[in-house]
C-alpha cells in the first residue's frame, strides 16, 4: 500500500508543474519579473477569519464536512468486519470490493473535478453526497447471495468518496477564498480529521451495542441525508449573498 502511494506521488513531484513559469513559459509575453511584481502588489480579497466565524456558512460547512468524514472514514474502516462477520464473505471477495472502491474513488476525483470546472460547485457537491447515500443503501441491502449490491456499493460509494475529496476544498473556497483562506481551511480540515477518526471508533462501538452493523448503516444513511439538506442550504446562502447589492458610498455635495 505504501509503495503504491509513493509510486502515485512520483508524477506529481517530478513531472507536473503548477505554473507556466515553472516551464519557462510567459503569459502574453510579459516578463516573469514583471508578473511577479504585479502579483505581489495585489492584496487578495475575501473575508478574514473573524468575519468567517460570524458567517453561518462556516458552521454549516463544519457540520457538513465533519459528518461526511465521520461517515466515509468510519464505514470504510469497519466494512471488512461487516463483510466478513455478518455477510460471511471470504477474504478474497471483500478484498476485491476494497480494490474496486479504490479505483472508483480515483474515477470520482477526476470526474467531479472536471464537472466542477463547468457547473456550480455546490450543486456538484450535492450530487456527491447523494451518491454516498445511494452507496450506503446498496451496502444495507447487500448479502452474501447478492454480490451485485456489493459491487454497486463499491462503484457508487467509491465515486462519491473520491468526489468528496475533490469537492470539499472547492466548496469552502466558494465562501472563504481570499486572504484568510488558509487559516479557515486549516480549521475546517482539523474538524474533518477529528470527525473521521471519531467515526472509526464510534461506529465500532455502535455495532457492539446493536449487535449488528445494519442499524448503524441505517443511521449513517439518515445522517448523510441531513448533510444533503445542509448542502442545499449552503447553495441558498451563497445565492442570497450574490443577490445582495453592494453598498453605494455616499456622495458629499
Amino acid at each position: 500500500m505504501i509503495i503504491s502511494a509513493v509510486m502515485m506521488m512520483i508524477p506529481y513531484v517530478f513531472f507536473i508543474r503548477s505554473r507556466p513559469e515553472d516551464k519557462g513559459l510567459l503569459p502574453d509575453g510579459i516578463a516573469v519579473e514583471q508578473t511577479v511584481r504585479s502579483e505581489r502588489g495585489k492584496e487578495p480579497a475575501g473575508p478574514t477569519l473573524k468575519e468567517a466565524l460570524r458567517n453561518p456558512a462556516f458552521y454549516i460547512l463544519a457540520l457538513t464536512t465533519g459528518a461526511l468524514w465521520f461517515t466515509m472514514n468510519g464505514i470504510y474502516n469497519n466494512q471488512s468486519f461487516f463483510m466478513s462477520a455478518e455477510l460471511g464473505l471470504s477474504t478474497s471477495t471483500y478484498s476485491l470490493i476494497f480494490s474496486a472502491i479504490f479505483w472508483f474513488a480515483i474515477a470520482g476525483k477526476i470526474l467531479f473535478g472536471y464537472l466542477s470546472d463547468r457547473y456550480d460547485k455546490i450543486l456538484i457537491m450535492c450530487i456527491v453526497v447523494i451518491m454516498l447515500i445511494i452507496g450506503l443503501v446498496f451496502l444495507r441491502l447487500s448479502s452474501a447471495d447478492n454480490l451485485l449490491n456489493l459491487y454497486g456499493y463499491a462503484a457508487v460509494f467509491g465515486m462519491g468518496f473520491g468526489g468528496t475529496f475533490a469537492m470539499i476544498q472547492l466548496v469552502i473556497a466558494e465562501f472563504f477564498a481570499g486572504r484568510s483562506y488558509g487559516k479557515i481551511l486549516g480549521i475546517l480540515t482539523a474538524v474533518d480529521v477529528a470527525c473521521g477518526g471519531l467515526g472509526i471508533s464510534v461506529i465500532a462501538e455502535m455495532e457492539r451495542i446493536y449487535g449488528s452493523y445494519l442499524p448503524v448503516i441505517e443511521i449513517l444513511i439518515g445522517m448523510t441525508s441531513v448533510v444533503a439538506v445542509m448542502v442545499v442550504a449552503l447553495y441558498r446562502i451563497r445565492r442570497n449573498n450574490m443577490k445582495r447589492p453592494e453598498p453605494v458610498p455616499a456622495v458629499m455635495d
